[in-house]
């Protein structure tokens, strides 16, 4: 569900289709705002879930002290899962830390760094303020990290500007302030990688022909210091191609980021959220037992596999263990010979 759609479905909600109580601009901006929730909780539900891999320089690193270096880490990054020394790997082609644009494929990971305690001091800490600290290294290492992301801000926006070599892997953002009345979404978030993760979808095209109309890719690099044509543009980097070059007038709009099975969730936050800026509490109260039936469900989701939490048998020795009779225990019970 792309957030066009998304928006008619709130207003519905809202019985606001002519957009006189809350304009496209606030419904956004709480769309934002309870995307970021619903990660945080995936986030806590799961704590081995990680959505976008971020590669480390060894140039990069700051050397507090003998064997501990630091790397200042994007702030759209909330936590690190895992941490990989990436081998074989020269430089050569390592342009961003979004290892999708490399051109080099050499590189391999090698051994994955333990975390951390208080007593050991050797692995890798999250020293908060987004710093990765590693310690007890003689040498710096080249990094992998699986790292969990904030949602990229959700826009709609009709293609301005395209490089003066057209490409079907990247697109440049409309400039601020918002020239066109169709647009959605804020334009300042300017941060290196900050829509990284975003999926958008092709929306409209000014060919009838245009194969690409209704293709969706992912956005795996965005900066908005990109120099074309002595201009700075902000451009966002796709994962694959479209079917065809980017052109002037496409319509290029972000998809919600929740699956659709739990699209439901994330509207009845947003519509929480407007109620309680206009202080109606008949809203408020007619969505909450459904609110706590959709979260209960998307927690559910969120939460690992049951089979991946066990159960685990240990053996107190490492001697054969004879074959287990489920039958054992009850026929005790069974005859008395256990109260």
């Amino acid at each position: 569900m792309n957030l066009s759609q998304f928006l008619v479905r709130i207003r519905d909600e809202l019985d606001d289709n002519a957009k006189l109580k809350y304009s496209d601009g606030e419904l956004v901006r709480h769309i934002d705002e309870q995307a970021r929730t619903l990660c945080r909780l995936q986030m806590r539900t799961n704590k081995e879930w990680a959505n976008f891999a971020l590669s480390l320089q060894s140039e990069d690193a700051r050397k507090l002290f003998q064997n501990t270096y630091e790397w200042k880490l994007p702030t759209w990054v909330e936590a690190v899962i895992r941490v990989y020394i990436r081998v074989n790997s020269s430089g050569a082609g390592e342009t961003t830390f979004s290892n999708y644009k490399w051109t080099n494929n050499d590189q391999t990971l090698g051994t994955m760094i333990p975390k951390t305690d208080l007593m050991r001091r050797s692995g890798w800490s999250w020293e908060g303020n987004h710093t990765l600290r590693i310690w007890n290294f003689s040498v710096v290492p080249e990094l992998t990290l699986e790292v969990v992301a904030d949602p990229a801000p959700m826009f709609k926006a009709a293609i301005l500007t395209i490089p003066v070599a057209p490409v079907a892997t990247s697109f440049f953002l409309p400039p601020l302030p918002v020239p066109v009345a169709n647009d959605l979404g804020e334009r300042g978030y300017v941060e290196e990688g900050r829509y990284i993760n975003g999926e958008v979808q092709v929306t409209a095209t000014t060919g009838a022909a245009d194969t690409k109309l209704g293709e969706t890719r992912r956005i795996i690099y965005s900066k908005s210091s990109t120099i074309d044509v002595a201009t700075r543009r902000h451009q966002l980097d796709l994962e694959a191609p479209f079917s065809s070059n980017v052109a002037v007038g496409d319509t290029i709009e972000s998809l919600i980021p929740v699956s659709e099975m739990h699209s439901r969730v994330l509207m009845l936050k947003v519509l929480n959220a407007a109620a309680v800026k206009k202080f109606n509490i008949d809203l408020q109260k007619s969505i909450g037992a459904e609110m706590g039936e959709e979260m209960a469900a998307f927690v559910e989701w969120a939460s690992k596999p049951r089979d991946s939490n066990g159960p685990f048998f240990k053996l107190s020795s490492s001697g054969l263990r004879k074959p287990y009779d489920p039958d054992t225990r009850q026929f005790g019970y069974v005859q008395g010979a256990w109260q």
